[in-house]
């Protein structure tokens, strides 16, 4: 085969592994085909322009560069040589407010919104009051003669 092109940093467009060669397009992390399949599934017969395909692969990109970079700060941070879930969990709920359930530990337990109930009590007691103070019975007030 004839020999592929050199990229800005020296390496080939297409590199050998084993016997095979593995393509660009095989290395996107959202290839053509994947956009269209997930095109089909959300609005069936509706097409992308050229243009607006790249425009979505390449911001795909920069979100797990980004997410990639900051995590491994994370990592850093920690004194870890590790990249761990929980650095890549962290950046997203942080940043993104993106929660991905089930996968590794959670960094954080959730907490109960309830409360006990002894607090409930005491809410509905003072919401109670409130509304006491905001509309107060015709009885309850004084006269004035």
């Amino acid at each position: 085969p004839p020999p592929a092109p050199a990229m800005a940093d020296g390496a080939n467009a297409d590199q050998r592994v084993g016997a095979n060669y593995v393509s660009n397009e095989s290395r996107e992390l959202l290839p053509r085909y994947k956009l269209q399949q997930l095109l089909a599934d959300v609005i069936p017969g509706e097409q992308l322009s050229p243009d607006v395909e790249q425009f979505l692969q390449e911001h795909a990109d920069e979100f797990v560069e980004n997410v990639t970079e900051f995590a491994c700060r994370l990592a850093k941070h920690r004194k870890s040589k590790v990249l761990e879930s929980r650095d890549i969990q962290l950046y997203l709920e942080k940043n993104w407010n993106i929660r991905v359930p089930g996968y590794g530990d959670d960094p954080r337990p959730q907490r109960s919104a309830l409360g006990s109930d002894l607090h409930q009590a005491r809410l509905k007691e003072v919401s109670l009051h409130q509304q006491q103070l905001a509309h107060p019975s015709p009885r309850s007030r004084r006269s004035t003669r």
